[in-house]
């Protein structure tokens, strides 16, 4: 995967660099990542959370950030073509850096993940036996506002003009 130069129409628009701050104290993703409210952890999450492990600490880091243009639906293949080399998230560094995102807007106030309701927020994790599979991460109403994290297979191919689109690395 990687940059496609020789892509006529683009899928993703740069939308900036997101610096996430270092963690400094022990995250234990089992114990965050639990259905409570204002969090709504699908089922399928466990395919990232059954190989996220502690994380002690972790630096600061930027990541890039995308949004999707066309009004088609696009497929992950087209997506990742486009996402620089290195896009996908270890799965213990994803469950504490997207905790943090999510505590840092716990009332859906604006931050660095999307808070319409029809446009989430997509990343890719390695999950079991290193499979590549889609966090997908968003803010619903269901009788209160709260956000829902899930993991889809690479198979999903259902996205459209305004996801955002997280990745790794920057370049």
């Amino acid at each position: 995967m990687g940059n496609n130069e020789n892509t006529a129409e683009k899928i993703l628009r740069p939308s900036g660099e997101i610096t996430l701050p270092a963690l400094i104290k022990p995250f234990d993703p089992d114990k965050f990542f639990r259905t409570r409210k204002g969090l709504l952890v699908r089922d399928g999450f466990r395919e990232i959370l059954s190989v996220a492990r502690e994380v002690k600490s972790l630096p600061d880091r930027k990541i890039a950030s995308f949004d999707i243009i066309p009004l088609e639906i696009v497929s992950n293949e087209q997506i990742r073509a486009e996402l620089p080399e290195g896009h996908t998230f270890d799965p213990s560094e994803f469950c504490a850096r997207f905790a943090g995102m999510i505590e840092r807007q716990a009332d859906g106030n604006k931050g660095d993940l999307s808070t319409d309701e029809n446009h989430p927020t997509i990343t890719y994790v390695f999950g079991k036996r290193g499979k590549v599979v889609i966090a997908h991460i968003r803010y619903l109403r269901y009788g209160f506002w709260e956000w829902r994290v899930d993991s889809l297979p690479l198979s999903y191919s259902g996205w459209f003009a305004g996801v955002s689109v997280l990745s790794a690395t920057t370049n």
